[in-house]
């Protein structure tokens, strides 16, 4: 069983227990500015999900996540550039799988 949920922007601790499945996807917008200090505590909240597998696809939101785009825009988004590759270990510390540009 798949649970599938997408644009929480940095609302995923305030919602209720999510549906029991196999797999959860979160399809992208976890954060609102793709900061490094959203993706670790997006990270950890759905690393302690109780699905065996986690996977997370990066929506326009976590650019932080799409190391090309960040590198040229993320003055846009944040006073102060932080690391594309922290914020993709963040996530493997705590077992979820990152897509980005590939497939499962």
């Amino acid at each position: 069983r798949f649970v599938c949920l997408s644009d929480t922007h940095m609302r995923h601790a305030s919602l209720p227990a999510l549906p029991a499945g196999d797999v959860l996807v979160h399809c992208g917008d976890f954060s609102n500015f793709g900061s490094l200090a959203e993706v670790e505590n997006f990270a950890a909240w759905m690393g302690a999900q109780p699905h065996r597998v986690k996977l997370v696809v990066p929506g326009n939101h976590d650019m932080i996540l799409d190391a090309a785009y960040y590198e040229e825009f993320w003055s846009d988004w944040s006073p102060r550039k932080e690391c594309p590759t922290a914020a993709r270990r963040a996530f493997e510390s705590h077992g979820v799988r990152l897509l980005v540009d590939e497939t499962a």
